[in-house]
């Protein structure tokens, strides 16, 4: 505002000019700041519901009809989202058949558009391009990018891309060129709705501080709506919950006019336009003049509300809840106030849904622990006692046919076996995985363990490694040596074979064990209910997003594979 103040009341072209730059640069950074802001939303969105998911190639994702419907969203009246990978080929779009071009062609063709893109390969990356609108007219296009490394899709990455003509936010600043004699009239209205957009930009800023600093998000609904009533002076404002497997919402929180429909409240879905947006999904925008006594006498709570918002609070296709904005004077609700409330929708959105997984993630973490433990025990005691076992048995043959040094031998091994495994056990009430693991390499591991299976039954035993160990993490490490050591486990109690191969393969983006035999082999096609080992090496490479095929055919062996990314 200082910079009125330069120039003198009389010259209102120049004051009008001035005010117009300053208007559209407000409003241009606005924009911008809300584009990216959905892009961000967007992606978060992404990662939630990737993490719930897995696909065989991104192929298989790009026909996900619900991440579709996350990925492409109407941004205002002409913007849009998109999704492309880290290679540049479109994997969402609002025109079906752009999915699964190549965006490279356009380099040519819209070199400024092919510059974001390129960028966004490697980062976040933003810019302006012109493009045509449906008119045949070229316009300026804002287009913001957000990269997602989403580790289920590794090693490719998605980017996040929205755009938008960015003219549609220059509205106000056009009004202002056109009426420039009437700028100075105008000025302070002006003012006040430049205030009102920062204060929607710190109103989105500060919900989403509130939100994400808690884990359990409808303790703080209620000062949630009571901050947003007190920044935007909103006559009303209920935000609704609708129940899993329910036709009805439950008023959460409200705050302003007060209202008979006190909270926790019931709303049918099939009724009124708060369940007409829940059934729908799409947000409504309305301004009622004050003869319209239609809707009012349909809706009692328009008589108290000439302007109104409502927008879903949605997570992909499924409606979590409902916010409804109520204003007590005609038209003063427009469509920037939609897009801001329903990014504040969005962000409720993924902070219940984080909720509702962080809330699963507790119930589900004993188990996974029983789980974890049931493996450890698995793979360490269980196979000792298992090793005893056989070696009892062999110390018992040994008696019978008075091999007085075999049996010696053997009385040893079970010595060292039994010693083994109560350094074992000790170590697992300590950390549930051996020390020794943490300063040896895989190989040096699974070399060892192949040591132990010929010295006990003294088969022919081959063991390669093809290529340099990368930097693997102590888990991965872990559960790799794991995997070795179950199918070795395997060999030594079922197989019968007189030949094990072991090949090791390190490559840059995974690592790949396959141990082979030629021993009795068992149906590979049958399911493995009650083989708790062959179940256990396959949760172990899926921890990591890797896989364990078996293949197997009677008579002729057994070969397990393991591919773990890294």
């Amino acid at each position: 505002m200082s910079q009125f103040l330069d120039f003198p009341l009389e010259d209102s072209f120049l004051i009008g000019q001035q005010a117009a730059d300053l208007a559209a640069e407000a409003l241009e950074a606005l924009g911008k700041e809300l584009i990216r802001q959905k892009a961000t939303d967007i992606a978060r969105q992404i990662e939630i519901y990737l993490s719930c998911h897995t696909y065989p190639n991104l192929e298989a994702l790009s026909t996900d009809p619900i991440l579709a419907s996350i990925a492409v969203q109407r941004v205002g009246k002409t913007g849009y989202s998109a999704v492309h990978d880290s290679r540049g080929i479109n994997r969402f779009h609002v025109d079906p058949a752009l999915v699964g071009s190549d965006l490279r062609p356009l380099a040519q063709r819209y070199s400024n558009f092919w510059e974001i893109i390129e960028q966004s390969l490697g980062g976040e990356a933003e810019g302006f391009y012109e493009f045509k609108d449906n008119d045949g007219q070229v316009r300026k296009k804002y287009m913001f990018c957000y990269p997602v490394w989403p580790p289920q899709i590794h090693p490719h990455g998605l980017v996040v891309a929205v755009t938008i003509f960015i003219d549609e936010f220059l509205q106000p600043s056009r009004s202002i060129h056109e009426n420039i004699l009437t700028l100075l009239s105008h000025l302070e209205e002006r003012t006040r709705a430049e205030r009102r957009r920062a204060d929607q930009l710190r109103a989105i800023n500060e919900v989403g501080q509130k939100i994400s600093a808690v884990v359990d998000v409808e303790q703080v609904l209620p000062s949630i709506v009571a901050s947003l009533q007190e920044t935007f002076h909103f006559y009303r404002i209920r935000l609704y919950l609708k129940q899993p497997q329910a036709r009805f919402l439950v008023l959460a929180a409200q705050a302003g006019h007060a209202s008979d429909k006190p909270v926790g409240a019931l709303v049918s879905v099939d009724d009124g336009l708060v369940g007409a947006v829940a059934r729908s999904g799409r947000p409504h925008l309305e301004n009622h003049p004050l003869s319209d006594s239609a809707h009012t006498l349909a809706d009692p709570v328009l008589s108290e509300s000439l302007s109104r918002i409502i927008v879903p609070i949605k997570m992909g296709c499924d409606t979590l809840g409902i916010l409804d904005i109520q204003s007590p004077r005609h038209d003063s609700l427009d469509t920037h106030d939609l897009f801001t409330v329903q990014t504040l929708a969005d962000q409720i959105a993924i902070a219940l849904e984080n909720s509702r997984m962080y809330q699963e993630l507790r119930e589900v973490a004993v188990i996974e622990e029983r789980n974890r433990i049931a493996r450890e025990i698995h793979d360490t005691l269980a196979q000792g006692f298992a090793g005893i076992l056989m070696q009892t048995e062999a110390l018992r043959e040994s008696l019978n046919m008075g091999q007085i040094e075999q049996a010696s031998e053997r009385l040893s091994r079970i010595q060292s076996i039994a010693r083994d495994n109560l350094n074992e056990a000790r170590r697992s009430v300590l950390s549930l995985k051996p020390s020794s693991s943490n300063h040896q390499s895989l190989e040096e591991l699974i070399r060892n363990e192949v040591a132990k299976l010929q010295r006990d039954l003294n088969l022919q035993m081959q063991f390669q490694v093809i290529g340099t160990q990368p930097l693997l993490s102590a888990d991965v490490k872990q559960a790799i040596f794991r995997i070795a050591q179950e199918a070795l486990s395997n060999i030594r109690k079922h197989s019968r074979a007189t030949r094990v191969q072991i090949i090791l393969t390190f490559e840059s983006r995974q690592v790949i064990l396959c141990v082979m035999d030629n021993g009795v082999g068992f149906d590979s096609q049958a399911q493995f209910e009650h083989s708790f080992g062959i179940t256990c090496m396959r949760e172990r490479a899926r921890m990591f997003g890797g896989v364990v095929n078996v293949h197997s055919q009677r008579g002729i062996g057994t070969t397990i594979e393991a591919c773990v990314p890294v």
